[in-house]
């Protein structure tokens, strides 16, 4: 469903109580272009890891991923990637471990040929976005 006062392109994360539907807090990148969340998982403690498409002007999307309190709805780390891109997926184990996937454009200019689904491991604290630990192209082939 939709969020009020959250347009399509935005960045957005709303938490809401399990029992009456009420909306408990909410975190909102406005974007004039390209920018979605689009998945989350939860750990045990509550907090929310979500991944998705935050924009680089004027419409090229940027791979995120972030850790918000589950509490308060304040991020605790925020890890992106400087190529055009965007998450797809993203789970959490016992260990606190984020995995996340998704699609990276690696090349410069950018084709469409040449993207690239990722997939990367984060630690508890948020550190290891900057290289994913595999890469397929299309055929399914293992990339360097």
């Amino acid at each position: 469903g939709s969020v009020r006062g959250v347009d399509l392109h935005d960045f957005a994360v709303v938490k809401v109580a399990g029992t009456t539907g009420a909306e408990l807090w909410r975190y909102v990148v406005e974007r004039d272009g390209l920018g979605r969340a689009v998945a989350v998982a939860v750990d045990r403690q509550g907090d929310a890891f979500v991944t998705g498409q935050v924009e680089g002007y004027p419409t090229l999307g940027r791979f995120e991923v972030l850790q918000i309190d589950g509490s308060t709805g304040r991020v605790e780390w925020s890890r992106a990637r400087s190529e055009i891109g965007g998450g797809a997926d993203v789970a959490v184990d016992r260990g606190g471990h984020v995995a996340v996937s998704g699609l990276l454009v690696l090349a410069n200019p950018p084709r469409d040929d040449q993207a690239r689904l990722v997939v990367g491991r984060l630690s508890p604290r948020g550190g290891g976005l900057t290289g994913p630990e595999r890469q397929h192209g299309s055929h399914g082939k293992s990339l360097p």
